[in-house]
């Protein structure tokens, strides 16, 4: 069995074989539940509790209360050596304790919604299709699971569109339809050859789908070589799904080992690509939410070689261009006949998977990830007979945003990133800039991926009254404050200066009478939200605003992340009481 886990998934124990949770983040790795939004991702995502699954948080606190898991939890971070993210993390359930003491009927019920969708998702029953009808659902799961790669589209998307049917229902319905051919090929020999092949292969070209498409360790479609002795490799991750069930034609189809090339996805580069050591199917027994156990066929990528010691070349992958995997898998389907003997049909197919770069470096992410959004856009508005206009550039901007970060995009950041792409058309057609439209999209586009990066680095960002991507000329002159009640927000640095290859800033920005700017320090980012979140519990500090497009808000407000684990979990020492030095001094009353 693989000990590959996509974001989000964990392995089930043998204790534990039931777990619809983990079962639907392997069915469905990208889909995000709309009740998981926001702050609940926390609960889902495998972040926050990367050692336990939803299911099993939600089945203990229906036993004990939401409460008491967290405490828990935030005591068992304290027994771990001190380091970043369990501070990160201590401030997450400092939240989510907070929310539930605010609403507790409200946080159960949110919970239960969120674990009744789930199961939604995991459903095998599925309706009458016809063959032609299923095909469709099949053809339209893929296309949808590959928007998701990269950007959130949700399962009821269009409203005029049913629901999208779950992975299950396709594989269940597609074997019942490969049961049903066999059976009328073992009755009746002549129809393989009296138009029964065609049927075949339209059912095996639609038997395989790639569920994860070639993303690297940080979550992207962008992965890192390291060079050694053997040449240079990668880590990388895909996941291909057969839609035949294992158990059910065990005994009537065979599945060839996987044969794998990279390949360069530009078709003018003249090559035929770099071989991958095959892959072999392997078997995934979940449970749907009919309680019914069903077997999945997958097989997965791990690992990449990029060049070989013994090779001259680098397979004109390397840096200039995006590449993507091919797949090559051979299908037997054996039909025992009546008197005795078996009949035999074969047929090859090919899957070729969304693009993905390769690079030496993290720093070049952004960029690439940027080439890929807009070779991904392209290809959909091509589908579409669409042209892009700066309202599709913020609408996909808009889903690679909750994509990556799991929640809601908020209102006046997708306003920015609209006048932002406004103005790259407008700079282009009034001959403002001596770049062309498609390299002003990818830088801009580069700068906002890189300034969404931070949030995943850092995710008490998605949470907290952080305005992150904004007009910071327009929000920087909304204070008005004083100095009895000072005036204050938290942004990005500025974006239209922002270098892809350099950190995003996290700025503070205060008005008591004159405006004051100060950055958050990258190297001790973590150590200075410890104190920026303690001195919002401190009687000493002003009642400072803090500007937000939610409402009204106060720099005490930041407490509900506070709790003295902080400092245990952290490298700093709790804040003395004489020789305190203050983070903000202006926000004080007498120092």
């Amino acid at each position: 069995m693989s000990n590959h886990k996509p974001k989000g998934e964990k392995r089930k124990s043998h204790e534990n074989l039931s777990d619809i949770s983990i079962d639907h983040g392997f069915v469905a790795p990208y889909e995000i539940c709309a009740n998981s939004l926001n702050l609940f991702q926390f609960l889902i995502s495998g972040y926050l509790f990367d050692h336990r699954s939803f299911t099993s948080l939600y089945n203990q606190s229906l036993k004990n209360e939401w409460k008491e898991i967290f405490i828990n939890e935030r005591e068992r971070l304290k027994r771990i050596k001190p380091n970043e993210n369990s501070v990160i993390k201590c401030f997450l359930l400092n939240r989510l304790l907070h929310q539930y003491e605010q609403n507790p009927h409200g946080f159960v019920q949110q919970t239960k919604c969120l674990h009744d969708e789930i199961k939604l998702r995991m459903r095998s029953h599925f309706p009458k299709w016809e063959s032609e009808d299923l095909f469709r659902e099949v053809r339209y799961w893929q296309d949808i699971q590959n928007r998701r790669h990269l950007f959130h589209f949700n399962y009821k998307e269009e409203e005029h569109m049913p629901n999208l049917p779950t992975l299950l229902m396709l594989q269940k319905a597609m074997t019942n339809w490969c049961q049903f051919l066999i059976r009328h090929c073992q009755t009746n020999v002549s129809f393989l050859n009296n138009g029964g092949n065609n049927l075949f292969i339209k059912l095996i070209e639609h038997s395989f789908i790639i569920v994860v498409q070639p993303t690297g360790p940080d979550g992207v479609p962008v992965t890192h070589y390291k060079t050694d002795k053997f040449g240079q490799s990668a880590k990388l991750n895909a996941r291909i799904v057969c839609l035949l069930d294992s158990d059910v034609l065990q005994n009537s189809v065979r599945l060839s080992n996987i044969d794998v090339t990279l390949c360069s996805l530009n078709q003018d580069v003249n090559d035929k690509g770099l071989k991958q050591t095959p892959i072999v199917w392997q078997t995934q027994h979940i449970t749907s939410a009919e309680g019914e156990s069903v077997s999945i066929f997958y097989t997965d990528v791990q690992n990449l070689t990029v060049k070989k010691t013994y090779s001259r070349r680098c397979s004109g992958l390397l840096y200039s261009n995006l590449c993507q995997l091919k797949f090559r898998i051979k299908v037997k389907i054996i039909f025992h006949l009546s008197d005795g003997t078996n009949s035999m049909f074969e047929h090859d197919i090919e899957l070729l998977s969304q693009p993905f770069g390769i690079s030496s470096h993290s720093q070049h992410s952004p960029n690439i990830i940027a080439k890929i959004f807009l070779y991904e856009i392209e290809q959909i508005l091509e589908k579409e007979r669409k042209v892009i206009n700066p309202d599709i550039l913020t609408e996909y901007t808009h889903r690679y945003h909750t994509r990556m970060l799991g929640v809601k995009t908020k209102e006046h950041t997708i306003q920015f990133i609209h006048e932002v792409f406004s103005k790259a058309f407008n700079d282009i057609e009034n001959r403002m800039t001596t770049m062309n439209l498609k390299s002003l999209i990818e830088k801009r586009l580069t700068q906002f991926i890189s300034q969404i990066k931070v949030f995943v680095d850092y995710p008490i960002l998605t949470i907290i009254l952080f305005l992150g991507i904004c007009n910071k000329t327009k929000v920087d002159k909304s204070l008005l404050g004083t100095p009895e009640e000072p005036q204050m927000l938290l942004r990005f640095n500025d974006l239209w200066n922002h270098q892809y290859n350099e950190s995003p800033e996290v700025r503070c920005i205060i008005h008591n009478g004159k405006l004051t700017k100060a950055s958050i320090s990258r190297k001790a980012f973590i150590d200075e939200m410890c104190i920026f979140i303690y001195e919002s519990t401190i009687e000493a500090v002003k009642q400072t605003v803090i500007f937000s497009y939610s409402g009204g808000h106060v720099f005490c407000d930041f407490q509900c992340y506070y709790n003295e684990a902080i400092f245990v979990l952290s490298k700093m020492k709790p804040p003395g009481t004489n020789d305190y030095q203050p983070l903000i001094p202006i926000l004080w009353y007498l120092l």
